[in-house]
């Protein structure tokens, strides 16, 4: 009874999480969508005040002694919503004009001087976040349209996410009756359905309830937010007719008649053209009909997306009504989003309940063995499995997790701390901080293969992560780029430990025999977990702040060491490794020698392999934005490649391993990566496009597995260790990963015909890594030997 309720408690936890992510992914959505429109509404009727500056400055007013500049100031917050402050800066980005209206003294934006040099390549407004302070700057033009200074406008972005309370309320409410309707369903099916801790068979209980819960709250969130967007559409429609209502009585008291009043259209286009919710805006000269049907009211809401309001008369007494109308297809693209966000959810959620059952059962089904293990150091000198492959899978599951987290909202926040360093252009200071990371793990991948063979893999895991935790603390009080830069130094130093032992530790722990299953399935664990976790990293960032991301990421991250410490066994390369205490002082002696074969396969195999992986990484987002795929499409395309790589490559690892050998598997995956992209080359569509990433992603399942085992039975890996063979590839990989991006992005200077080059010499590798195997079968132990460990 006890271990049931060890298990009921531990998937009750992960239901109430998962159905929590899903609600947060939708209010965060929710509320950045309001964000952004509130800033669109905001900057189209501030552009109207500034083009009754720019009128005045063509007939010759000086910006610098402008005569009425309060007045301005008083429309912008008459009009505005929320505004705080307005101010106008020149192209210098020296201050010119402020005005708080809160009474305080004004607060420059730290980065207004490299906000104002985007001006020029503005058209439109610029939009920035700063401490949820919401900046807008609109550029001001001459008479001959050149931009001389910009009106901006800043408000605290608390104020307008109360507009949006309601609707997270009435969420938070539908995730409550979920969570309950969820535990109440998993406790009768779980305790009245005989399962006898069978994975399928739990699976079959979990899913189900996952899918129900998730579509109850999906239609609910659904039905919540169309009111809201609804809304949204209403206060848009109002902002507008102010602006407009604004703008003809200032002609109509000129004694100008309605029926004078000469390109409107015009006028209606320059407005549309910056926001995509109003679809149309008209006169209605036909005021009898609008007058009956508002009676006394002001304005009339026909349908959630048709507006009408009346107009003062003009000197003639003649009345019109303004018919502002709600974009359709605005709103059918918000609902079809929440639509495919739920499914996301649906997905996503599914996929971390699968890999947190496994893990769980395989501790309820090992539980004796853990406590018993884990206090001991064990020498592999014997070729079977240490520890479950579920417990394995599930802590590199979590590791993966921990490790992308911050994924997504590093290279954001080092542009929202940007500062000139030693002089150095804009984009390479924002690269030094991936890039310093990349290369410190390689100095601490290599070392870190010596002190396994010593001390076990565990202590090294955990003294890595504990520097990679350090490192986000470091992060999270970051305010500057140096600081920030000494923080993914940290991180780096631990990443290079912490990833290199737990490499080894997927080797030593399986038998021979055991290899390809473990590591396939192990490798589908991370990418779930990698998929997963820059997801949740993104939601994450969006509640707390890039600062309380790091903090949430550095607690996940010690999180996975009490795990590490209580459930994984510690273990360290036995007889034959060269570094055992009981092996010959003569295999002791061994040190790192050149070796061809190793050599031919990292130059052959590994650098080919991740230069075709900066095809998903930095071309396909690019290339799929150009042809029109929205954001939220990219990413869905990255979750198939999640799901692809996971379970489909995963089963295909294990069928492919037990019928071709390893290295014609190997060279063959490699040759079909190069035919593929040069294919894409070829023919040069976005189906193309998106079925090389699925091919990636199947491969990606694959070939790690077959990686693990040509290295495992190379000669150079039993007379100098697999620890040290396997720290020394993590070096290697790790500077092909750092310096790939930029050969990649020297390559993509030729376009299509660059892929097209990279194609036909991946092939070409592929081929010369077969021929280098098959004709010399020096260095690489056959089928039948095993390697002791």
């Amino acid at each position: 009874m006890t271990k049931k309720m060890l298990f009921a408690l531990a998937v009750s936890i992960t239901l109430a999480g998962l159905i929590a992510l899903t609600s947060v992914l939708n209010i965060v959505s929710f509320n950045n969508n309001y964000i952004q429109s509130t800033a669109t509404n905001n900057a189209i009727v501030t552009s109207g005040i500034v083009n009754k500056l720019e009128y005045s400055l063509r007939y010759g007013k000086s910006l610098e002694n402008y005569y009425g500049i309060e007045e301005l100031f008083l429309q912008v917050k008459k009009l505005c919503s929320y505004v705080d402050n307005a101010f106008i800066v020149n192209i210098k980005g020296d201050l010119l004009y402020k005005n708080p209206y809160n009474g305080t003294d004004f607060s420059t934006p730290e980065d207004l001087k490299e906000q104002v040099d985007g001006l020029n390549k503005e058209t439109k407004f610029l939009s920035w976040t700063d401490k949820n302070t919401q900046h807008l700057l609109i550029p001001i033009k001459n008479k001959a349209g050149e931009t001389i200074a910009g009106f901006g406008i800043t408000y605290d972005n608390d104020i307008v996410k109360k507009n949006t309370t309601k609707y997270a309320d009435s969420i938070i409410l539908y995730t409550v009756l979920a969570f309950v309707f969820a535990i109440i369903l998993f406790v009768i099916f779980f305790f009245t359905i005989k399962h006898n801790y069978n994975f399928k068979k739990l699976l079959l209980i979990v899913l189900p309830i996952i899918i129900v819960s998730n579509i109850f709250l999906g239609i609910t969130s659904y039905f919540t937010f169309r009111l809201g967007y609804t809304t949204l559409t209403k206060q848009t429609s109002e902002t507008f007719r102010f602006k407009i209502e604004s703008d003809i009585k200032s002609i109509v008291d000129k004694g100008i008649l309605y029926d004078e009043l000469n390109n409107m259209d015009e006028y209606f286009k320059d407005i549309l053209k910056n926001t995509n919710q109003i679809s149309s805006i008209k006169i209605d000269s036909n005021i009898e009909s609008t007058e009956n049907s508002l009676g006394s009211k002001s304005s009339l809401y026909a349908t959630d997306t048709l507006h009408t309001y009346l107009l003062n008369p003009d000197s003639s007494g003649k009345k019109i009504s303004l018919v502002i109308e709600a974009s359709e297809p605005y709103l059918r693209e918000k609902l079809n989003a929440i639509i495919v966000e739920i499914l996301v959810s649906i997905v996503t959620s599914l996929m971390i309940a699968a890999e947190v059952i496994i893990f769980i059962i395989a501790l309820i089904a090992g539980l004796k063995g853990i406590s018993r293990n884990r206090r001991k150091l064990i020498t592999k000198d014997v070729d079977e499995d240490l520890q479950p492959l579920g417990i394995m899978r599930g802590l590199f599951f979590f590791f993966a997790m921990f490790q992308y987290m911050a994924m997504v909202f590093v290279p954001i926040v080092m542009s929202t701390i940007y500062q000139p360093i030693f002089g150095l252009p804009y984009e390479i200071v924002m690269s030094i901080p991936i890039t310093v990371q990349i290369f410190t793990s390689i100095f601490s991948s290599w070392i870190c293969g010596r002190i396994v063979d010593k001390k076990g893999w565990r202590p090294v895991a955990v003294v890595g992560i504990m520097i990679m935790v350090a490192g986000t603390f470091v992060a999270a009080m970051a305010k500057e780029p140096v600081l920030f830069i000494i923080a993914q130094i940290i991180m780096g130093l631990g990443l290079g430990c912490a990833k290199t032992s737990f490499d080894i530790f997927n080797v030593l722990v399986p038998s021979s025999k055991n290899i390809e299953g473990y590591t396939s399935s192990i490798n589908a664990g991370l990418i779930v977990g990698m998929s997963c976790s820059s997801a949740i990293g993104a939601v994450i960032a969006d509640v707390f702040g890039f600062s309380g991301a790091f903090m949430v990421m550095g607690g996940f991250g010690l999180f996975v060491i009490a795990l590490i410490l209580i459930f994984a066994v510690n273990v360290r390369p036995g007889k034959g490794s060269g570094n055992s205490d009981n092996v010959t002082s003569e295999t002791k002696k061994t040190k790192f020698r050149f070796d061809g074969k190793f050599f031919s396969y990292i130059l052959f195999l590994i650098v080919p392999y991740f230069f075709i992986s900066m095809y998903l990484d930095y071309f396909f987002p690019v290339y799929a934005d150009s042809k029109g795929m929205s954001t939220a499409s990219i990413g869905n395309i990255f979750l198939l490649y999640g799901i692809a790589t996971s379970y489909i490559g995963a089963y295909l690892c294990n069928f492919l391993s037990k019928r071709i050998k390893t290295i014609i598997l190997m060279s063959s995956l490699l040759g079909l990566l190069g035919a593929g992209m040069g294919l894409f080359a070829i023919n040069d569509t976005l189906v193309y496009a998106i079925s090389l990433v699925l091919l990636i992603a199947l491969i990606d399942g694959i070939m790690p597995s077959m990686q693990y085992r040509y290295v495992y039975t190379l000669k150079i890996s039993k007379e100098i260790g697999i620890s040290r063979i396997i720290g020394i590839e993590g070096a290697f990989s790790n500077a092909i990963r750092g310096l790939a991006p930029i050969v990649f992005g020297f390559t993509m200077m030729y376009g299509n015909k660059g892929l097209l080059v990279t194609g036909i010499v991946v092939f070409a590798f592929a081929i010369a890594f077969l021929l280098i195997n098959k004709f010399s079968k020096k260095g690489v132990l056959s089928d039948g030997e095993t390697i002791d460990m």
